[in-house]
């Protein structure tokens, strides 16, 4: 009865082993399948009204602020009352 256990895990084992290293010599032959395409896709779909509002917006900041020079910041109620 032991012996017989002791083949039979030992059969077990040797498949488990051919299994191994049939999957690594064929890794090399099939592709893996990589999700980030069809993430980046997805998401982009979904996110791209707020990505375009978000570099609208800070373009016009941007133009805006740096349209300002040094007399319209002295003439600024706000930036004289936050000066330190």
């Amino acid at each position: 009865m032991g012996s017989l256990r002791s083949k039979e895990s030992i059969t077990i084992a040797n498949h488990e082993i051919e299994n191994r290293i049939w999957r690594r010599k064929n890794e090399e032959k099939m592709p893996r399948f990589d999700p980030w395409p069809v993430f980046f896709k997805r998401e982009w779909n979904r996110n791209w009204p707020f990505l375009v509002g978000f570099a609208t917006t800070g373009t016009i900041i941007t133009k805006f602020s740096l349209g300002l020079s040094e007399e319209d910041a002295k003439n600024s109620a706000f930036v004289q009352r936050h000066k330190r």
